[in-house]
């Protein structure tokens, strides 16, 4: 009995880790530089199984003196990563709207490193 439990559990796994590994060889790879203040963003695009695409923030300037709160931010944390808060009727469905997101959170985050000027 023991046994058939441990081959469900690994083949559990398994399946888990063959599903991350699709979805990450579907991810795209993205980086912005913007003009306000010269920053380089680097993202990374994944597709999630409901259909939207989650902006993952793989590297940023520091936010010097301002606050790295995730509310002033607009990042969320997976536990493993920081991606880009959008709200769920808004998130991208596909990587033309995801580089509008990546794009638009770049520049506003870029402003408020810069004079903490919040997003909104």
């Amino acid at each position: 009995m023991m046994t058939l439990l441990f081959l469900v559990a690994l083949i559990i796994v398994a399946a888990i880790l063959i599903a991350h590994a699709i979805e990450r060889a579907q991810a795209i790879n993205a980086t912005y530089t913007t003009t306000v203040g010269r920053h380089r963003f680097d993202f990374e695009f994944v597709p999630l199984s409901d259909g939207t695409v989650r902006l993952y923030v793989l590297g940023q300037p520091s936010y010097g003196h301002q606050s790295t709160d995730l509310v002033a931010t607009h990042r969320y944390y997976d536990g493993d990563r920081h991606y880009v808060c959008v709200h769920d009727h808004l998130a991208p469905r596909n990587c033309s709207e995801a580089r509008g997101w990546a794009d638009y959170w770049s520049r506003k985050t870029s402003a408020y490193i810069a004079d903490g000027r919040p997003f909104a």
